[in-house]
């Protein structure tokens, strides 16, 4: 329906508004077009941007409204997939480093990062701006499970939960579903 660059342009339009804080036209706009674009297998924001999406209820890792989608800081939380650009992720792999990648949002380009690089397993994981530290760097497990190169802990949704606002944090890795994650164009 719309080639890669017209997509690119829509998104960088609607988040270039968002971060000016405009509100209108293209906001309108947008809405017809990820309707068309996502009944058809696609997303608005093109290739290379994911969701991360849990076993344990489909879920997804979103920017927690609350602490402001753009702030430094705001919480990672499980929320019920749609195609928000607080759910998309860019991965990246670490230069020199093939087992690891850092996930930025694409509402704020910050990066999923260990809050304050705690080593204890309960940490919230948080976005953050990206400094590229072993606290923002991810490695993919053939099981699905994300882990912290920092500590060796992996990604969890708090307390094997499968609710609405559910935070993410570090845990050590036991295999539950709560820990087990999968990559959704």
């Amino acid at each position: 329906m719309f080639d890669h660059f017209t997509r690119v342009v829509v998104a960088t339009a609607i988040g270039l508004a968002g971060v000016l804080g405009i509100r209108g036209a293209v906001e309108t706009h947008s809405v017809p077009a990820r309707a068309a674009l996502t009944s058809h297998g696609g997303s608005l924001y093109g290739a290379g941007w994911v969701q991360l999406v849990d076993a344990l209820g489909g879920r997804c890792i979103d920017v927690r409204a609350q602490d402001g989608h753009r702030t430094p800081g705001a919480r990672a939380q499980v929320w019920t997939c749609t195609d928000v650009p607080e759910q998309r992720w860019s991965r990246a792999p670490v230069p020199g480093d093939a087992a690891s990648s850092t996930f930025t949002a694409l509402r704020s380009g910050f990066c999923l990062d260990v809050r304050g690089a705690a080593p204890q397993p309960g940490a919230q994981v948080q976005q953050w701006p990206c400094t590229g530290t072993a606290g923002q760097r991810w490695i993919a497990a053939p099981d699905g499970e994300l882990v912290s190169e920092l500590t060796g802990q992996c990604l969890t949704a708090l307390g094997e939960a499968d609710e609405q606002g559910t935070m993410v944090v570090q845990q050590p890795c036991s295999g539950l579903a709560s820990q087990r994650w999968r990559l959704a164009g």
